[in-house]
């Protein structure tokens, strides 16, 4: 059995701080994104449900994402506004995109981004199944596997199986630690 996670150790490694999972159609990153939230104990935010709550009739269009994202951004910063963290879940396939999130957030919140990868026999199998809130099959996954616009700031890139969600969430605590390292810088004191 898994030991628990100890809520210190979450505290120590997020603080304003914006997690981004992204990646495409069927990786597993809802998911991953959902269960993260939980464990860090943030608020979560996902493209696809925002989606559904925005418009009545399914809207895919460039437009129309552009939209959803820009709601995410609002109630990410509203979330951060309230002390909470916020793990965003979405394709985030352009890199525009992504630089919005970076861009709003970048005086407010350390950002840090997850991209989920699975085999395509896996996202075939995951896309060929109905799934809450995602219409996204295996066509779209395809499309959107030509359209996507490859991360290449530093990010964490994440494998995804039917049977690794807690190697993937403490690989995922080892990285926010490391990054959180990474930002604190120490301090020259003299002494008299």
């Amino acid at each position: 059995m898994e030991r628990p996670i100890e809520e210190s150790y979450i505290q120590s490694i997020m603080h304003q701080s914006i997690v981004v999972v992204f990646g495409l159609p069927g990786s597993g990153k809802s998911f991953f994104a959902e269960k993260l939230a939980e464990v860090l104990g943030a608020s979560y935010f996902s493209s696809d449900q925002l989606r559904a709550t925005l418009f009545s009739e399914k809207n895919y269009s460039l437009e129309a994402k552009e939209e959803v994202y820009r709601k995410m951004l609002g109630l990410a910063n509203s979330a951060l506004e309230s002390g909470n963290d916020v793990v965003l879940d979405g394709t985030f396939y352009l890199k525009k995109w992504r630089d919005m999130v970076t861009e709003n957030f970048k005086n407010l919140a350390s950002c840090h981004f997850i991209e989920i990868q699975a085999s395509e026999a896996l996202i075939k199998e995951r896309t060929s199944k109905r799934r809450p809130f995602s219409d996204a099959n295996f066509i779209v996954y395809k499309q959107l596997r030509k359209a996507f616009e490859p991360m290449q700031e530093d990010h964490l890139e994440i494998v995804s199986t039917n049977s690794n969600i807690g190697e993937m969430i403490k690989t995922t605590l080892n990285y926010l630690q490391l990054k959180k390292r990474e930002q604190w810088k120490p301090r020259r004191l003299d002494y008299c």
